[in-house]
């Protein structure tokens, strides 16, 4: 594909929730919970609706970057390309967040207002399974007054994160901003991990397993040493992982991240064995 499609592409995704913010955290009542899915639920959405999994927008930006330089597109032209692809997929408005992730967003609700935040009704709604009957209560579930916030919450982050992806595009084609240039590393007097090509919750483990901090001062410059933007994302994930073993091992992708941030373990042998320890729960759980 060339600039033309690449860009359309880019920008027709940030008309789903699933490709901006797959994985929201959602505080209900000062706990926090991960907004995860069912994996066959999460699939079904993404193919049916060709949400692109997952969703590196940083580097795309740096391919449309490459891509107009090569075919000799100007700046000019470029923005005025990407502003009419956003007027077309209406990014001005809210982008879709599906029905499942409002039901099981109120799903979670209920259970903190029941106090029933226990491994095994915790592990049942994360492995719900939802129906066409559970998709069609939500006009009712949003008419709930004390939902409503919760909505709200969940709409914000979605919301942040599309400006943020689209101000990045932008300010790249402009020439404002440069994504290499932009890498500060901050000194943060700890020895530096390789978190080069892991995901958000891959970083989060891999420091957390090595007993290493991630605080608000640091979050940002170790996500970009790995391509990503967000700060904010990686200390969430750090924040949540510390909090309970269960928001370790019941995760949809804990297996598969365990064990790609195994394989960097092999000089640590007591982080590795806390790694294979939380590999069994995962895999237990995913039984």
């Amino acid at each position: 594909m060339g600039f033309l499609e690449k860009a359309e592409h880019f920008i027709s995704q940030l008309q789903y929730s699933l490709a901006i913010e797959s994985e929201p955290i959602i505080n209900i009542n000062g706990v926090n919970y991960n907004l995860t899915l069912h994996p066959d639920i999460f699939n079904k959405l993404t193919t049916e609706y060709k949400v692109d999994f997952p969703f590196h927008y940083r580097n795309k930006i740096i391919e449309l970057k490459i891509l107009m330089n090569k075919e000799q597109i100007t700046r000019d032209d470029a923005l005025e390309i990407i502003k009419n692809y956003i007027s077309t997929y209406s990014l001005n408005l809210p982008s879709l967040i599906f029905s499942h992730q409002y039901y099981l967003l109120y799903k979670l609700f209920e259970i903190n207002q029941k106090e029933l935040s226990n491994f095994e009704k915790l592990r049942e709604v994360m492995k719900i399974n939802y129906s066409e009957a559970d998709t069609l209560e939500i006009k009712d579930l949003i008419l709930n007054k004390q939902f409503q916030p919760l909505i709200q919450q969940l709409v914000l982050s979605v919301e942040e994160k599309k400006k943020e992806m689209l101000i990045e595009l932008l300010e790249t084609i402009e020439g404002k901003s440069s994504i290499e240039s932009s890498k500060n590393v901050l000194d943060t007097n700890q020895e530096e991990l390789p978190v080069s090509n892991l995901g958000h919750r891959e970083i989060a483990l891999l420091y957390y397993y090595t007993d290493k901090k991630i605080n608000a001062n640091n979050a940002k410059a170790i996500a970009e040493k790995s391509g990503h933007s967000s700060g904010i994302k990686l200390l969430e994930h750090y924040n949540l992982i510390c909090t309970s073993d269960l928001n370790i091992t019941n995760h949809r992708f804990a297996v598969k991240n365990i064990e790609n941030v195994l394989k960097l373990l092999n000089d640590n042998p007591k982080a590795k064995a806390k790694a294979e320890k939380d590999l069994q729960g995962a895999k237990l759980i995913k039984k």
